[in-house]
């Protein structure tokens, strides 16, 4: 019996050293052909080996990248348990799969991965293998504690490290229906914590997270991709469940609650481009199955935006375009649409999402917005102009599915002083059509005095200023009709000399005021928001400057609109060329004239008139010669009468002959002399004398039905003459006096 203690003992001594020596050998083999087995070098620094127990541990394991120098993972132990005994039964059976402490750094570059040559690999095998043999399997615990991952996206130059990675999963078998796991990670302060649990049988998954104080200033590149930022952080919370089916991925089921607090988004000029407090969304249930989302309540707390108009555009668009100045960068990113960074792709999807099925199928109890302002400037003006709202809110309750827009009720402080009010429904299709009626009381009208000046050169001295708005937008085309009140208003001097145009602002103004003192204007407006030169603030002003300007450089309408007539009744008095009495014609414009100096006191006509007319003249010589022929035939004395209208023509061969005989040098009249003629008969004193005598009786009768029959002070009316080459005279008819108006 002893040989066989001997065999034995031989033989477990063998079996001890193949025990003691087996690890070693493994370890040299695996890092002697690791090159050959996967294309990277590998370092262990120990194998553990129990056959026993079919325990293997692997310490201090290190994979690198291809290029041998940077780790792509690093773990201080990877181990296995097996029950090898069963595998003589056609049976897998892990008792403890475990990763303690990995590291794993993961890049991409658009559609490429640091770890494609390992998936590759696999693929490999899995095409070569030709065993059909099947085996059952079971894992009765598999951990991953603590964990590190660091995932950097090249393109977009972001580093997202998820630390204190934690991984669960309990007993699984090839019997196993339901896969249940859990999944912890944090970064830096933010913790994040999962349990998922996947339906094999019909293809679906749970997940129930919670997420506290995640900071998302991580995923500042993926924002600065598309817009040029220099900060963008937020603070995200949550608590939801969420169901769904990994086979029908747009098949899903949503419940709980969000919040996004503290958000910044700061431009290059470090100003604030948009920021809140806190957003809190609490959704009841959102299921794209039955398109049905009830989202409960939505608030927003303090919100800001900024929004600033340059000539270059305005602030947002500025920053977007900034962002495209890398154009090998974006030229990459548009190559890599296929497949994108992982939190592209899940933006792409929930967006999708929305636009599918939640902008035509929502309900809510509440959606608020409270405690929001926004500054407004546009610094296309000499001095920028500036409008701020604070205390913004706006509310919407009882979204029903049968709605078909959302109402809010808004309000504002506008410049401290302003109320704004309004009411504002959007459409379920989006924004792209919406309702808006605003109303603004108590604003200052010193407010806008950046527009006056800059295109007027006036600012406004006093004025309240009130402001109605009704918008419908269709297809992000407006339609917006505006009402401008302003009381009691006042304009200042001029202060700028160099503005945009030069015109009378006080008369303006005058003019479109009413009897209080009072300016009350339409000011209706259209066109298309997707213009980006657009801007309905902006040109809103722009139309009520071009109303001043108008009113100043062509006030007829306003006058007519004042007190009746028309425009032209308001431009000139005409008379015929030897006319100086007050006709019916000229008494009825003088009428509506004087109804205006009476409703304006402050206001003051100036008759303008050329003292030397050609065709007043001709018409004055013929007279004269008219006046001496009928003296010499004893029809009148000679101061019988002034000027002669009847009608003496080359016809009349008697008359005629006078004129042969009266002329200086000898010459027959004939019908393209004739006036000619008269003028070489009379002397040119006695022309100027006559032509003077006209006016000063014209004078005479406008002076009376100013003063006598319509009692105007004769401070609001002049006579002004001006000379032939004079650019204010109308050469159209210079037998007329051409109204002017202004301020006293």
């Amino acid at each position: 019996m002893r040989w066989w203690i001997w065999v034995i003992g031989i033989l477990m001594a063998i079996l001890i050293a193949v025990v003691l020596v087996l690890p070693y050998g493994l370890k040299w083999y695996v890092e002697k052909n690791d090159q050959k087995l996967i294309g990277r070098e590998v370092q262990l620094d120990d194998i553990d080996l129990n056959l026993f127990t079919g325990k293997v541990k692997l310490k201090d394991v290190t994979l690198y990248e291809p290029n041998q120098q940077d780790i792509f993972l690093q773990a201080d132990r990877l181990g296995i348990q097996i029950a090898w005994t069963e595998l003589f039964q056609d049976r897998i059976h892990l008792e403890e799969v475990f990763v303690q402490s990995p590291q794993l750094r993961v890049i991409q570059r658009g559609k490429q991965f640091n770890f494609d040559d390992l998936l590759a690999l696999s693929e490999s095998d899995s095409a070569s293998s030709t065993n059909d043999k099947t085996y059952t399997w079971q894992i009765d615990t598999l951990w991953l504690n603590p964990g590190k991952l660091t995932y950097i996206d090249q393109l977009v130059e972001s580093q997202l490290v998820l630390d204190s990675v934690t991984i669960t999963i309990p007993s699984v078998s090839d019997q196993t229906t339901v896969l249940p796991a859990h999944l912890s990670f944090q970064s830096g302060e933010g913790t994040w914590s999962n349990q998922i649990s996947l339906d094999l049988n019909h293809e679906t998954y749970s997940l129930q997270t919670n997420i506290a104080d995640w900071s998302l200033q991580p995923f500042t590149p993926y924002f600065t991709s598309h817009i040029n930022l220099t900060e963008f952080d937020s603070k995200l919370g949550a608590a939801f469940s969420l169901v769904g089916s990994y086979s029908q991925t747009d098949s899903l089921a949503l419940s709980g609650t969000f919040s996004l607090q503290d958000l910044v988004m700061t431009d290059l000029e470090q100003d604030s481009l948009l920021a809140w407090n806190e957003l809190n969304i609490a959704i009841d249930s959102a299921n794209t199955a039955s398109q049905y989302y009830d989202f409960g309540n939505i608030k927003l707390t303090q919100p800001y935006l900024l929004f600033e108009l340059t000539a270059e555009g305005d602030n947002f668009s500025r920053a977007l375009a900034l962002s495209q100045a890398d154009s090998v960068v974006q030229q990459e990113l548009q190559d890599s649409t296929e497949f994108t960074s992982p939190f592209e792709f899940l933006a792409l999807y929930l967006y999708d999402l929305t636009q599918a099925y939640l902008s035509t199928s929502y309900v809510a109890d509440t959606i608020l917005i409270d405690g929001g302002s926004l500054d407004y400037t546009d610094q296309t003006l000499a001095n920028p102009f500036k409008m701020q709202l604070s205390e913004l809110s706006a509310l919407a309750t009882d979204i029903t599915e049968q709605d078909e827009y959302a109402d809010f009720d808004i309000s504002s402080k506008v410049n401290g002083s302003g109320d704004l009010s309004g009411d504002l429904q959007i459409s379920r299709s989006g924004i792209r059509n919406m309702e808006l009626d605003l109303e603004i009381q108590n604003l200052s009208v010193n407010d806008l005095n950046a527009y006056t000046t800059h295109y007027m050169g006036h600012p406004f001295q006093q004025g309240d200023l009130f402001f109605t708005s009704k918008n419908s937008i269709e297809d992000y085309y407006l339609n917006s009709e505006n009402n401008l009140f302003v009381t009691s208003i006042e304009v200042g001097d001029k202060s700028n000399k160099n503005a945009l145009y030069n015109v009378p602002m006080k008369l303006a103004v005058t003019l479109l005021r009413d009897t209080k003192g009072n300016v009350d204007l339409k000011v209706p407006i259209s066109g298309n928001l997707n213009d980006p030169d657009y801007y309905l603030g902006r040109i809103i002003l722009k139309v009520l400057v071009n109303v001043l300007v108008k009113a100043a450089t062509s006030p007829y309408r306003l006058m007519a609109n004042l007190v009746g007539g028309k425009e032209e009744d308001f431009k000139n008095i005409s008379f015929s060329p030897l006319s100086y009495q007050l006709e019916s014609k000229q008494k009825r414009k003088l009428n509506y004239v004087a109804k205006l100096l009476k409703q304006k006191p402050a206001l003051k006509v100036f008759l303008e008139f050329i003292p030397e007319d050609q065709e007043t003249e001709d018409m004055i010589a013929l007279s004269e010669v008219k006046k001496s022929y009928w003296f010499s035939q004893g029809l009148v004395s000679q101061d019988s009468t002034w000027l002669l209208q009847t009608d003496l023509t080359p016809d009349d061969s008697l008359f005629v002959a006078f004129m042969e005989n009266s002329l200086p040098i000898i010459d027959s009249v004939t019908e393209q002399n004739f006036l000619a003629s008269c003028r070489a008969i009379v002397e040119p004193k006695t022309i100027d004398s006559v032509q003077q005598q006209l006016w000063q009786r014209r004078q005479v009768a406008v002076d009376a039905f100013f003063s006598q029959q319509e009692n105007i002070s004769a401070e609001q009316w002049d006579f002004q003459a001006l000379s032939v080459d004079s650019t204010a005279v109308d050469s159209s008819s210079y037998t007329s006096y051409q109204l002017k108006y202004q301020l006293q």
